[in-house]
């Protein structure tokens, strides 16, 4: 079972940030949110992956998602991009 990539040496570890099962309130999911655009700079040949992060980020301020989907929708993104490369 793989659980993380490398890019440029570097071991992307996808289940650094823990699940969000539970109880996640709107700041968490911003930390884990900046800490998965931190795993996609590292990747490089960054695209629409910022703007797709920063909508997510403004539907999670206007409640139009909670914070368990605007983490699952960030992941999705680290996720394809690491298959991608």
């Amino acid at each position: 079972m793989n659980h993380g990539c490398y890019y440029g040496g570097v071991m992307m570890d996808k289940l650094k940030i823990p699940p969000t099962e539970g109880n996640v309130d709107t700041g968490n999911a911003k930390s884990v949110i900046e800490e998965i655009r931190s795993e996609i700079s590292v990747m490089g040949g960054n695209d629409s992956e910022f703007d797709e992060l920063n909508n997510i980020l403004a539907q999670l301020e206007n409640g139009s998602y909670s914070p368990e989907r605007a983490v699952e929708e960030a992941r999705k993104i680290r996720d394809r991009k690491a298959d991608y490369h």
